[in-house]
């Protein structure tokens, strides 16, 4: 399944990977693959010295980032058990939402 229509995530991140591999070839007169190489040397290093930061950069390139679990609850369960069902109760929730408000009597 696709992103919906209007999503920019894609164009943004081909925007960062890009200017990255700028920035790399600017910096380093090195070939991109070293270049990152010296990169991550220096995050090990900092994973070494105790950086919090490095530490789960590394566990999460080296084992994958961990799973989020997502609970879900359902609130109604009355079941409908045919199409008729179905039909009778859709036309009754929807003359509940569109039904005109009575004036009140006093």
């Amino acid at each position: 399944m696709g992103a919906p229509i209007g999503n920019r995530n894609a164009q943004q991140g081909a925007l960062i990977r890009n200017a990255l591999v700028k920035a790399l070839k600017k910096r380093s007169f090195l070939d991109k693959q070293s270049a990152l190489r010296r990169i991550y040397e220096k995050v090990v290093d900092m994973a070494l010295e105790g950086d919090k930061w490095a530490v789960e950069h590394i566990a999460d390139r080296v084992d994958g980032k961990a799973t989020q679990r997502v609970e879900q609850r359902i609130e109604n369960t009355h079941l409908i058990g045919s199409s008729d069902e179905l039909s009778t109760s859709l036309q009754t929730a929807l003359a509940k939402r569109t039904a005109p408000e009575k004036p009140s009597v006093q």
